[in-house]
């Protein structure tokens, strides 16, 4: 039996682990005297409160680990208030999420005076991939918000099948944000795709979006990682990287025609991952992850894109030691911020420019102001100090 206060929020948001008792119901009651009941066999269980109220949730024998409190006037500010007392180290600057295994980023974007990223993490560490949100003012502090999207509940039914969301998109307009996201199911132990699908949704404030409507591409290879948003002086395209004919390739989708497009190969390497494509300063730049015989490296391309094509002009790497993955930058305020994957943590924001014909790499203002702080204390980890 969990007891707690309701505070300012509204909202209770309970994720029962699979596999468990299926009959389990939850139960909610107030110190008013009311009782709300649930079944457990939902990845996402939601429950309304009353403020300033007092409750008790009785799990029914469901297994319940991660739960939080949410839907307040001042989320944005104060986050989600976790429930509970399992919890990750806390990193002062390299964000972690409070609970659950941190995959990776998958996209950013600056919507009316914050930063937001959107990351994917396996919450119970059975392979299970969900999207969730955070949000700061700083690009150093970030507060977790209600995850955005779980994985299928047919999947978390099965041992035999992992997997969930694999890859997000935002577009940002007058008109409001846009979220382009990719399911990929695969087949335990042999990874084999059993189901691939992709969708949409919109949302006016980033904190509640749209129902998903299904996203049909003609003749989409199931190999194809993304999708990524290109955006470039010519306008904005879904951007995904993969193989063509034995060599890493970046791909555009154009919607006129429903055509796909290769504009651009590397034939040194056989997969393009973490796509990016897009135009800084007078010319384009384009980023990518490729496999090596130990790791990954991530590179950046400096050229020009006309006529739905990269002509490279200069190349190189844009970080060096492997420890920096999974690149993805977006633009904001008239930069281009640029945040990837340290061990299981958030790197520190990065700002890209173009100079010389070249990329240029430097940490973002923001972490200047924060001269004379720790920004890291060492654990102890990997026999590091």
């Amino acid at each position: 039996m969990l007891t707690f206060h309701s505070g300012t929020y509204r909202k209770l948001e309970v994720f029962p682990e699979m596999g468990g008792d299926s009959s389990a119901r939850l139960c909610l009651r107030s110190d008013r005297g009311e009782a709300v009941h649930a079944a457990e066999n939902r990845t996402r269980v939601t429950f309304a409160l009353q403020p300033h109220t007092v409750y008790a949730l009785d799990t029914g024998g469901a297994a319940v680990r991660f739960l939080y409190l949410t839907d307040s006037e001042d989320l944005f500010e104060r986050g989600v208030r976790f429930l509970g007392t399992e919890e990750n180290v806390p990193m002062p600057h390299n964000f972690r999420p409070h609970f659950g295994r941190f995959l990776a980023p998958s996209a950013f974007c600056f919507y009316k005076g914050y930063y937001h990223m959107l990351y994917r993490c396996d919450l119970f560490g059975n392979g299970q991939t969900y999207l969730a949100h955070a949000v700061s003012r700083d690009l150093c502090t970030w507060r977790e918000l209600p995850v955005l999207l779980t994985p299928p509940l047919e999947m978390c039914r099965s041992d035999y099948r992992k997997g969930g969301v694999s890859d997000a998109a935002i577009e940002v307009s007058e008109a409001g944000v846009r979220l382009y996201c990719t399911y990929r199911i695969c087949e335990n132990g042999s990874g084999k795709v059993l189901l691939l699908y992709r969708m949409q949704s919109e949302s006016r404030d980033m904190s509640t979006f749209s129902e998903g409507v299904p996203i049909s591409f003609t003749e989409m290879p199931l190999s194809f990682e993304g999708p990524h948003l290109a955006e470039t002086a010519e306008g904005k395209y879904l951007l995904f990287g993969g193989n063509d004919r034995g060599a890493a390739a970046v791909f555009l989708y154009k919607n006129a025609g429903a055509v796909w497009k290769t504009v651009l190969r590397e034939k040194k390497a056989k997969d393009w991952k973490n796509a990016a494509l897009f135009s800084i300063g007078k010319t384009h730049a384009a980023l990518g992850t490729f496999p090596k015989a130990e790791g990954e490296e991530v590179c950046w391309q400096v050229g020009t894109f006309r006529e739905d094509a990269f002509r490279v002009r200069a190349r190189g790497v844009l970080d060096f030691g492997g420890a920096f993955r999974v690149p993805k930058s977006f633009p904001a305020e008239g930069r281009r911020i640029l945040f990837g994957k340290i061990g299981d943590a958030l790197s520190y924001p990065r700002e890209i420019s173009a100079h010389g014909g070249r990329l240029l790499v430097l940490p973002a203002r923001e972490l200047y102001e924060r001269t004379g702080e720790v920004l890291y204390d060492g654990l102890g980890e990997n026999g590091c100090f």
